[in-house]
């Protein structure tokens, strides 16, 4: 990591459309994902759910604006995020996995959701492992809000920026963020970070040299990369 005297903060550039602010790095901000609103479905299952489970904040979102009249007894959760927006919609959440990801969600559920009616909102292009497991032990709706769009201006703007070296870290924060940059661009060769599993099989897809988070926070990647770099890793 090469940095004028005085200025050692890393450069890091953030790929999700929440935007991050850090006294001890600096952050550029380029979400490459966006999202179109599907409309809303109007015969659904039932109007009252044991669980709704969700799994992205635009779903937080986007569910309570398209849906004031489900009802539902217990919220689970899977990401911090998605927990921040439950709290801030004043929603108490009953369950989240002890990490951020499905894999953790399946491995912990246990047999809490075991003949359930459960309700799960979600992007059209969301990973189906969730929605299958639930489904071999569970009625389980699956009602889709969104789908994901490229946002190529950033990308293109992304790819200038690694091109003029001044950027030193990027954080891939979805497998739909790698896919956006790689689809068009190819290797990057400054560090790139995974927010987890998910995104670094995505990466390892596109044959892209990385590292993965071992906690899928921002706040626990800018730790790492203060890290690496006072022990001269970037």
């Amino acid at each position: 990591m090469k940095k004028e005297a005085g200025n050692m903060k890393p450069v890091i550039l953030m790929t999700d459309s929440h935007a991050t602010k850090s006294d001890k790095v600096d952050i550029v901000h380029l979400p490459l994902i966006g999202i179109r609103q599907l409309p809303v479905v109007h015969a659904y299952a039932r109007n009252q759910y044991d669980w709704l489970l969700f799994t992205s904040r635009n779903a937080v979102r986007l569910f309570f604006e398209q849906y004031p009249d489900i009802t539902f007894s217990k919220v689970a959760s899977i990401g911090s995020r998605t927990s921040e927006a439950l709290i801030t919609h004043g929603v108490a959440i009953d369950y989240e996995p002890p990490e951020f990801n499905q894999e953790s969600f399946i491995a912990h559920a246990a047999d809490r959701f075991d003949d359930c009616s459960i309700l799960l909102p979600c992007s059209a292009k969301a990973r189906p492992k969730l929605a299958d497991f639930l489904s071999r032990r569970a009625a389980v709706t699956t009602i889709a809000l969104y789908e994901p769009v490229t946002n190529e201006n950033n990308a293109k703007k992304m790819n200038t920026l690694l091109l003029s070296g001044s950027i030193d870290v990027v954080v891939f924060m979805s497998p739909s963020a790698v896919r956006a940059y790689f689809t068009a661009y190819s290797k990057i060769h400054q560090l790139v970070v995974a927010i987890g599993p998910v995104t670094s099989r995505a990466l390892q897809n596109v044959h892209q040299p990385h590292i993965t988070a071992l906690q899928s926070t921002k706040e626990a990647i800018i730790d790492k990369i203060l890290e690496m770099r006072d022990s001269n890793a970037i």
